[in-house]
């Protein structure tokens, strides 16, 4: 038997948002360049606001992500596959417990700072937090594909049942 594709999970769990922080974050980055935005930004160590090094950050922690939810290839084995909640384990727990620990950090980080520095000063961990929510909902609707799928175990189940008129 041929087995399972889990490169079309993959893609849509990790691959997917992954590519979506590298157009948004590129197109924000040019935005930002056109409109002139922190063009009068002054310091004695960086010539510009460094906005690009934001767009930078941003890329590599979503590539990091992805490079965590790697953990859902072990789904290729099937004593794990036939198992709903080692399943989920290995599909969400690293990837997961790694952009949790984020959202609460820079959760953290802005209820502590926002009044003093303002919205606009924090708003890179703002974006930190979409990028893991967006990495979450990708997992999530790539687990739901890959949970409802016909496994060859389930259709010789039905075919057993059917074999035996239950």
């Amino acid at each position: 038997m041929k087995p399972e594709p889990f490169s079309r999970y993959f893609f849509l769990g990790a691959l997917a948002p992954f590519g979506c922080i590298v157009v948004i974050s590129i197109v924000s980055g040019i935005i930002h360049d056109m409109l002139g935005i922190g063009d009068d930004y002054r310091s004695e160590w960086a010539t510009n606001d460094g906005y690009w090094m934001s767009v930078i950050i941003a890329i590599l922690f979503s590539a990091f992500i992805s490079l965590l939810s790697t953990t859902l290839f072990v789904n290729r084995i099937k004593a794990i596959a036939g198992t709903w909640l080692l399943s989920v384990t290995t599909w969400f727990a690293v990837p997961t417990v790694f952009m949790t620990y984020v959202i609460i950090d820079r959760l953290r980080f802005i209820i502590t700072y926002q009044e003093r520095w303002g919205t606009i000063a924090i708003l890179f961990d703002y974006y930190s937090i979409v990028i893991c929510l967006i990495h979450f909902a990708a997992l999530m609707i790539s687990f739901r594909q890959f949970s409802s799928r016909k496994s060859p175990y389930q259709t010789k189940a039905l075919d057993k049942e059917a074999s035996h008129g239950y």
